[in-house]
């Protein structure tokens, strides 16, 4: 039984050879909670789905009631998605040694390991995270694959760009929805945008 530490790393463990739950990613009283996969129609335990075309009130309600909501009408190219969904399940599925190059250091905001949000938790979660920066992307992605080429790196720039729409669409959405004016609005979207370009990064989960 691969433990958390068979790789000698605390970020890392071996999903797929896992043979049982070991007990730092048992979660007591998972099952007491509703599967939320968006399959479901309407119902107390079916998660909100939310056109981004619809008034900021849905967002808002979306919000307010779940704290959480997948988002359609977001105006992402379909195919766009479809490579990047391919290229993420080809990322995670490297040998393990290959992912431990890119392994998140100390103190560090990028990189592979656990998602950034599990250490607010007492147990370990289901998942893989990788999180990186468009301003260091061709160098971070070159740690898993050295040989890979701008072709291989360049679409992941157009997916943060479409991203960042979908991001900057829904912060005005919540912020309207709050009852903002459209100066308070752009005031906020200001001081965002100066600080994100230092800041912004994108996070993959598998």
């Amino acid at each position: 039984m691969p433990t958390a530490s068979h790789l000698k790393n605390h970020h890392y463990f071996d999903f797929r050879a896992a043979r049982r739950v070991p007990e730092s990613h048992a979660w007591p009283g998972l099952h007491d909670h509703p599967v939320v996969d968006g399959s479901g129609g309407a119902g107390p335990d079916a998660v909100p789905v939310v056109d981004m075309r619809d008034p900021a009130a849905a967002v808002g309600r979306a919000a307010e009631q779940w704290g959480a909501f997948l988002v359609t009408g977001h105006g992402v190219p379909l195919d766009l998605l479809a490579r990047v969904e391919d290229r993420v399940a080809r990322m995670f599925a490297l040998p393990a040694a290959d992912k431990m190059r890119a392994v998140r250091g100390p103190g560090d905001a990028c990189g592979y390991g656990s998602p950034p949000i599990s250490s607010f938790f007492s147990k370990s979660m289901w998942s893989e995270g990788y999180t990186f920066s468009p301003a260091n992307l061709r160098a971070d992605l070159r740690k898993l694959w050295p040989k890979a080429g701008d072709d291989y790196t360049s679409f992941w720039y157009e997916f943060h760009k479409e991203m960042r729409g979908v991001a900057d669409k829904l912060l005005e959405l919540f912020l309207r929805a709050l009852g903002l004016t459209d100066d308070q609005v752009s005031a906020v979207e200001a001081e965002r945008r100066l600080g994100e370009t230092m800041t912004a990064t994108m996070h993959l989960n598998w």
